[in-house]
């Protein structure tokens, strides 16, 4: 695994930690978990580190619109921790699929 997408990777868990302190990550096991604000429900994203990499990078325009005094990277992260957040609120899965072009759900048991 490229040491970027790794350093990357761990970056966007301990933003994810700075949120809640309850949400995790797994780089080894390509699975962040995200609780929801205020409760104990919670999903399991699985990707790689690549995956995630070329997520935010999709994201890192539109972030900067957002928070312009930012750098990209904090940008990307505030939207797409965001995006998963009410993924997480709206959904009706436990478990998705986040890849570069997006995020799915999937069927209970599909992990």
């Amino acid at each position: 695994m490229d040491e970027t997408n790794s350093d990357l990777f761990d970056r966007f868990v301990q933003h994810l930690r700075a949120v809640d302190s309850r949400n995790s990550g797994d780089r080894e096991g390509g699975r962040l978990v995200v609780f929801e604000e205020g409760s104990s429900r919670h999903a399991s994203f699985l990707t790689s580190a690549d995956d995630l990499r070329r997520r935010l990078s999709t994201l890192s325009d539109d972030a900067l619109s957002i928070w312009p005094e930012t750098t990209s990277e904090t940008a990307a992260f505030r939207l797409l921790s965001i995006q998963l957040e009410e993924i997480l609120s709206t959904g009706k899965s436990a478990t998705y699929r986040l890849t570069g072009d997006g995020v799915r759900s999937l069927p209970s048991g599909a992990e």
